[in-house]
């Protein structure tokens, strides 16, 4: 098993909705939460959008490294399709793929 962290980021619509809805996903995905911190808020770089709400998880998956990043950045592609542009805002119905993070340790 590997175990990964994931920093999400959602900041247009249900802010924690999208959070939570980003979570729960990962299961369906291979990739199973043991751990999440609690949400905080931070100003939108570049300036001239609504704030991000955030959060981060730890997870066990079975998944290689790249294949679990790719995975959870299968549940925050914008619902219209199109992938999201670094810096854009987050669609009110997932979490922009530009504000999913990775990072992996590989568990003996």
């Amino acid at each position: 098993m590997t175990r990964v962290y994931l920093a999400l980021g959602s900041n247009l619509g249900d802010r924690l909705a999208n959070l939570r809805a980003a979570i729960a996903s990962l299961d369906e995905r291979g990739i199973a939460v043991t751990a999440r911190s609690s949400a905080w808020e931070t100003p939108p770089v570049p300036a001239g959008q609504p704030p991000f709400l955030n959060a981060a998880v730890a997870a066990e998956t079975a998944l290689d490294p790249r294949r679990s990043c790719a995975s959870s950045r299968q549940s925050s592609t914008p619902s219209a399709g199109a992938p999201a542009r670094t810096g854009a805002p987050a669609p009110s119905t997932s979490i922009s793929s530009s504000t999913v993070m990775c990072a992996s340790r590989r568990r003996s």
